[in-house]
């Protein structure tokens, strides 16, 4: 199975589940990693949830939108200095938006995020209407246009 954490590269792992769950415990091996995070310890920024209001629908209802927000981290990569805006401003914003319709991004580790978050971007990843993992009606949002 694959395996993603909010603060480092997803792993696969290979899970040893005994005929009796019940009373045996399910082991678990590395069998390969997706390498060790370039964000300094510390300095990884994590997915926030953002959900925010949209154009009605066609029958005038209220609508909503979702992303996963990432601020910007005050360390470099590798231990190089990280870059901030300076006081009297906030920080660019990049928004990533995927292929879709019917995927969606999740707050696991993300190396494009930490990528322009150590750079000092702000990162919104876009889940827009025809997204999956937000019920059936988002994910139809986009059925026949």
């Amino acid at each position: 199975m694959l395996a993603a954490a909010l603060d480092r590269p997803p792993v696969m792992l290979r899970l040893d589940v005994p005929a009796d769950v019940e009373t045996k415990l399910v082991s678990h091996r590395v069998v390969r990693a997706g390498g060790q995070p370039a964000v300094v310890a510390g300095g990884v920024a994590r997915a926030q949830a953002l959900h925010f209001p949209t154009a009605p629908g066609t029958a005038g209802h209220a609508r909503q939108a979702h992303a996963w927000f990432y601020l910007p981290g005050l360390r470099g990569l590798h231990g190089l200095p990280g870059f901030a805006p300076r006081a009297d401003e906030l920080p660019p914003l990049m928004v990533l938006l995927y292929g879709g319709p019917t995927s969606h991004a999740g707050p696991a580790y993300s190396t494009t995020a930490q990528f322009w978050t150590t750079r000092g971007y702000a990162v919104v990843d876009l889940n827009q209407g025809g997204s999956s993992g937000y019920g059936r009606a988002y994910r139809e949002r986009l059925r026949g246009q």
